[in-house]
């Protein structure tokens, strides 16, 4: 990757890559330890119109700022199907 990144986007970046491993290192302690290669920070935004009616974006963000699409894509559906899969076994209960 060619890295033309502003300094405030390398910082940025350099500070959601801590992020990402503090959250796994309180969350999944591991014997095990693994080293982080990818991740996709998937956000909601959330404004008011001139009306008052609410509007939404919705963005990702994947670690310093370029993964390619089929990795994005892949681990959204991953994460997609997980997530189905609890939904299913919760209404089983």
């Amino acid at each position: 990757m060619s890295d033309d990144r502003s300094p405030d986007q390398i910082a940025a970046d350099d500070a959601l890559t801590a992020a990402v491993e503090a959250i796994n290192a309180a969350y999944y302690p591991d014997d095990d330890p693994r080293i982080l290669t990818d991740y996709l920070v998937v956000y909601v935004q959330q404004s008011f119109d001139e009306d008052g009616n609410a509007t939404v974006a919705i963005g990702a963000h994947p670690r310093d700022g370029d993964l390619p699409l089929y990795r994005q894509i892949g681990m959204l559906d991953h994460t997609l199907t997980r997530a189905r899969h609890r939904v299913a076994d919760s209404e089983a209960l």
